[in-house]
């Protein structure tokens, strides 16, 4: 009765056990193992599938690794759970299960390669593991040309952060959701990559040029291609899911369209451009993040006054502006302009714009400093001196240099210091 009790425990708690693997993959970032071994239960990885994992270790000083713990790795060795969770860098799943005496063996296949931050060294090798979903090269030393890794299950890759150059490949794989090539040096022109699958699209921080008209990704949901050499009008993206878009650091100029492409858009970065204008084109859009600084925009900047209401984890409704992050500095922006938004959003930076205060001459010897705003203050200065009661818009001048520093109390971030006059 005894071992009839034992063989009915031991049946169930494998069978919780396999549905635990089967379900989850293992956490390649985590060394603890908090599983405990089953009796006559085994994992294996094909000499197919090691044999090509193993081209990167061969091929990219993998000696030298940051994290090595595993590898190179062994085909058809059998492991228990302990053993294989000692492998750094790689997520498994379950694809075959065969039974010797009373063992189950389980056969395992790669779905994901994570080799960021680890000392890799050279350029990628061709390889193949049809089954993976995810690689991510990240933060090493590759170099050479990105190859084109036709993997029909990869979803993600990530080469960000290495010394890639030529040209961003089209990649084959129609599942992939997730690409990341900022911080290389990539330049050309980027392909069609016509992918419907494509959420994220990251070409930051390289030399790439040339147009985005001929893109068609009707799922993207966030576009960096900040930091590059693009050029031209400030283009118009017909990505109706979009609601991440960042075009900063490159040499759009022109002005601000609406966006009305993009009714999703929450974020929105073209600093350090060289755009003019206004940008009353904004006001109907939904954003919470617009970050216009490092332009030569001016004119009247609309009042962000959007709200939406929100339940907290007590139930209660919170009603909050829209907008949460807004950056004008280094613009030709006066008081008038920043002051509907002063005191309203939350992280709102302004300071050090380009508008040049210039001291108006009129008769009988007055200067006049008069710039739009409603909450100014003034202060006169001669000869680099203070001139003690003199704060207002005009002053009397005698001999000597003039000039007026303006400064606002809805806006205390921000000084404007006016031309020197000589009397």
């Amino acid at each position: 009765m005894s071992k009839k009790i034992n063989y009915l425990l031991f049946f169930f708690v494998s069978i919780l056990f396999i549905g635990f693997i089967v379900s989850c993959d293992d956490d390649v970032e985590d060394d603890s193992d908090t599983s405990v071994d089953v009796e006559g239960v085994y994992y294996r990885l094909s000499s197919d599938e090691t044999s090509e994992a193993n081209k990167l270790y061969d091929s990219l000083d993998g000696e030298n690794w940051v994290f090595v713990a595993g590898w190179p790795l062994e085909g058809n060795l059998k492991m228990k759970l302990s053993v294989l969770n000692t492998i750094k860098h790689i997520s498994t799943k379950v694809v075959d299960s065969t039974f010797s005496g009373d063992s189950t063996i389980y056969e395992l296949s790669i779905t994901a390669l994570n080799l960021s931050y680890n000392g890799l060294v050279g350029e990628l090798p061709s390889f193949n593991l049809e089954n993976l979903d995810s690689l991510n090269l990240g933060n090493n030393d590759l170099e050479g040309n990105i190859p084109d890794i036709d993997m029909p299950n990869l979803t993600f890759v990530n080469f960000s952060h290495n010394k890639y150059t030529g040209e961003v490949p089209n990649f084959s794989s129609d599942k992939l959701k997730y690409i990341d090539l900022n911080y290389n040096f990539l330049s050309g022109e980027l392909p069609p990559l016509n992918k419907e699958n494509i959420i994220v699209l990251d070409i930051s921080s390289n030399e790439i040029s040339g147009s985005l008209d001929n893109l068609s990704l009707p799922n993207l949901e966030v576009l960096n291609i900040g930091d590059n050499d693009f050029e031209g009008d400030l283009p118009t993206y017909n990505f109706p899911k979009l609601k991440t878009l960042v075009l900063s650091k490159n040499k759009f100029g022109g002005t601000i369209h609406s966006f009305a492409e993009n009714p999703d858009l929450v974020k929105l970065d073209i600093s350090e451009n060289l755009l003019v204008g206004s940008i009353e084109n904004l006001i109907d859009k939904n954003l919470n993040h617009l970050n216009l600084a490092d332009n030569n925009l001016s004119g009247n900047v609309p009042k962000f006054t959007k709200t939406k209401t929100i339940e907290n984890e007590e139930g209660n409704d919170t009603t909050m502006l829209v907008m949460q992050n807004l950056y004008l500095g280094y613009n030709n922006y006066s008081f008038g302009d920043l002051e509907p938004n002063a005191g309203l959003i939350y992280n709102y930076s302004y300071e050090s714009q380009k508008f040049e205060l210039m001291l108006e001459e009129k008769d009988n010897n007055v200067l006049s400093a008069k710039i739009d705003g409603e909450n100014n203050t003034y202060q006169w200065y001669k000869d680099n001196e203070k001139v003690v009661g003199e704060t207002g818009e005009e002053i009397t001048a005698g001999t000597g240099e003039y000039y007026c520093v303006v400064k606002n109390t809805k806006l205390p971030n921000l000084t404007i210091k006016s031309n020197v006059v000589i009397k």
